[in-house]
């Protein structure tokens, strides 16, 4: 019996080196997972910021830019031939003049930014013509604007949407019935909002 006993002992010693074998690794793995965890939410921080400095970047580019709505298409036309600019969007060939013009419009690059601020400013002046003029923003600014519109028309706090220079701004319902201007400056900031 005395055999069996001591060979019961050194099996269960064999096991608990082993227990504690594993329960070592498992420290070590645990303790690579969680500096692996920091890693990624320091990773992913970076590459948010890098996003937005990017997309600065890219809209300050567009600062001389309009975006022009509702212009007619023509075949053959030559957009630069009255100012320097493009169409945006695959052509429709051939030109339907019963259909509207491309929704995606045509691209106008100002001489200088006071000039562009300059029909800015006076786009009203085309109101009942079917025609619109909007600043070029970068599709990321494009999309954040269109979100704030629809929460806008989603009877949230948010009254008005709109862009200056890129940057989206929104109106926002305050006490005593005023509103309060606000800059937006992802999806998270307009949920903040909401």
């Amino acid at each position: 019996m005395t055999r069996e006993i001591q060979a019961l002992r050194e099996r269960l010693e064999h096991t608990e080196s082993k227990v504690m074998d594993l329960e070592t690794e498992l420290q070590t793995q645990a303790s690579i997972l969680t500096s692996l965890q920091k890693e990624k939410v320091s990773t992913t921080d970076a590459i948010k910021s890098l996003k937005a400095k990017l997309n600065e970047e890219e809209q300050y580019s567009r600062r001389n830019c309009l975006r022009l709505y509702g212009i007619p298409e023509s075949d053959h036309e030559d957009t630069d031939a009255v100012m320097r600019s493009h169409r945006v969007g695959a052509p429709r060939r051939p030109v339907d003049k019963e259909k509207p013009p491309r929704p995606t419009g045509i691209i106008v690059k100002f001489s200088s930014y006071r000039v562009r601020n300059l029909v800015i400013k006076n786009r009203k002046q085309l109101k009942g013509k079917h025609i619109g003029i909007e600043e070029d923003l970068t599709a990321t600014n494009r999309i954040l604007l269109q979100k704030a519109k629809d929460e806008m028309n989603n009877n949230s706090n948010v009254t008005a949407a709109w862009s200056t220079d890129g940057k989206i701004t929104v109106l926002v319902k305050a006490t005593y019935g005023r509103s309060v201007k606000k800059r937006i400056n992802s999806v998270d900031d307009l949920k903040k909002i909401g």
